[in-house]
């Protein structure tokens, strides 16, 4: 089988974040797991991402540095273990409970926010096609992300791992259309069934160089961005959030919005079940650095929610001058730009 393309991801735990593993393996992220201390291969290699019990964090902190990018899960919020974390260089902590949802969110924010590092680049498509695994029949379904070796598909129906399938990819997407072989290397229960009860994940078999070069085709239109058609959230619409109150919240300047934009925000704060849905508009600089958001078409509900979701926030970034300062987990589901 050929070295994974995917980011490169560890989880440190001794069993108590199977869940983030099960939640990893659902997103088509496949972690490397370590159960117990680090080992010096774990030290020496650079992840893009590790995941990690405060206890396990802090045992590879002290053989080495704070990886850039690591986020420490909390069962039991400990100012103590806080505090250490924060002397170690950890940048991230999420304190349970916190609901799956939000904190997919939040490790693809960790995961692609800055230079794309992916030698296997996925790109958010968003447009229906069909699929034909097992008989003679083709069935719908939406194409979610396609890379140069595979793609991942929300469907009504379930398909086996291991089956052979065909991929068809209409115009204009293909301009002739596109056939595809592939075989299933992963299938499970959608978590958003809005487009489909079931998640696929397809490997590209024995592609042509015509398939290849028409594919980069695919990929290079899609490349700026989701399509309009909406979808679950990739992480160019995470927008991560501080300073939360039922007027709005900051934002950092590298953020991806600007001065003027309009946005429709799904807000995952720990108070509820469903997200907080609110309008913003980016209302300019803060003094506190960074992007302003001020909401707007807030219904009752949402403010008496945001007036008591600030200090409850599953996910901090401890911070030596402000203390343990909680991040908004968000999702961008429709934006209107600044002419």
């Amino acid at each position: 089988m050929p070295e994974s393309t995917g980011p490169a991801i560890l989880l440190l735990h001794d069993g108590e974040l199977a869940d983030v593993l099960a939640l990893l393996s659902r997103m088509d992220l496949p972690p490397v797991e370590r159960r117990g201390r680090p080992g010096p291969a774990d030290i020496e290699r650079p992840w893009d991402l590790v995941i990690a019990t405060p206890r396990r964090l802090l045992e590879l902190v002290d053989r080495g540095s704070a990886p850039e990018r690591c986020v420490a899960v909390l069962d039991k919020d400990s100012k103590t273990a806080r505090a250490m974390l924060q002397r170690s260089g950890v940048r991230h902590l999420v304190r349970r409970p916190v609901h799956p949802q939000a904190l997919r969110l939040f490790l693809l924010y960790s995961l692609y926010r800055g230079p794309e590092k992916r030698r296997d680049r996925r790109v958010s498509v968003g447009t229906p096609v069909q699929l034909r695994a097992g008989g003679f029949r083709r069935r719908r379904a939406l194409l979610a992300d396609l890379s140069q070796t595979g793609a991942r598909l929300l469907l009504d129906h379930d398909v086996a791992p291991g089956r052979r399938a065909r991929l068809y990819l209409p115009a204009p997407l293909a301009p002739r259309g596109l056939r595809l072989r592939a075989v299933v290397v992963r299938a499970c229960a959608a978590e958003d069934t809005r487009f489909g009860r079931f998640e696929v994940a397809l490997r590209f078999e024995d592609a042509s160089a015509a398939q290849r070069q028409a594919l980069s085709r695919a990929i290079a239109v899609h490349r700026a961005g989701p399509a309009m058609l909406e979808r679950p959230v990739e992480a160019g619409r995470v927008l991560v959030g501080r300073d939360l109150s039922p007027r709005g919240m900051r934002v950092d300047a590298d953020a991806g919005v600007a001065p003027g934009d309009r946005l429709a925000l799904a807000l995952h704060v720990r108070t509820r079940e469903q997200p907080v849905v609110v309008g913003a508009e980016v209302a300019g600089d803060g003094a506190a650095g960074g992007l302003i958001l001020r909401f707007v078409d807030v219904s009752e509900d949402a403010q008496a929610c945001l007036a008591r979701a600030g200090t409850c926030l599953s996910i901090a970034a401890p911070d030596a001058a402000r203390g343990d300062a909680g991040l908004v987990v968000s999702e961008i589901l429709a934006r209107e730009q600044a002419r």
